[in-house]
């Protein structure tokens, strides 16, 4: 039950290793053992090992999922995964803060380019399991840790900090 396919654009036979626009190259071997996707257009590259592509993820988009997967591509700069997502870890936003820079050309903007540089993308989360979660997202000024599915958590927004025990209680560091 092997399966091996490129796309439409990709079956003309040529062996030019770059990408093309309107160029789809799928691989799929025992599918869903192992899966390769590379999209021109979406200049989005996915591969996974014992998983697949899930419609209807987060905000409806597609996500992999896989015994080990990961993507790469404009909306994200990467994502890494293992054990059906029990380890994530994950950054986005690079794409979208350079192209306004250079579009607008405002102040902030650019300055935020600047940033991105030097400090990476603006959105960064980690997951492991249900166990801990970190986000951050510099773009906001916002950090947050998590245990548990929020039993304990920790909340950065600017200048305010704050935390939460057992989903409820609200507490503030002094």
């Amino acid at each position: 039950m092997s399966a091996a396919g490129t796309g439409p654009e990709g079956a003309s036979g040529s062996s030019d290793v770059t990408s093309r626009p309107g160029e789809v190259v799928r691989l799929r071997v025992l599918n869903p053992i192992f899966g390769y996707e590379r999209h021109a257009d979406l200049r989005r590259k996915r591969a996974f090992f014992i998983g697949g592509v899930l419609e209807g993820g987060s905000r409806g988009k597609e996500r992999i999922l896989g015994l080990v997967a990961a993507e790469k591509g404009p909306a994200t700069d990467y994502e890494f995964q293992a054990l059906w997502q029990f380890f994530v870890a994950k950054r986005w936003g690079s794409e979208e803060v350079s192209s306004r820079a250079f579009a607008e050309e405002k102040p902030s903007d650019m300055w935020r380019a600047v940033k991105w540089l030097f400090c990476g993308s603006p959105r960064r989360e980690f997951q492991l399991g249900p166990v801990v979660d970190y986000e951050s997202d510099w773009s906001g000024d916002r950090k947050e840790f998590s245990m548990l599915f929020g039993l304990v958590s920790y909340i950065r927004e600017g200048d305010r900090r704050y935390g939460r025990f057992l989903w409820i209680f609200r507490w503030r560091p002094r």
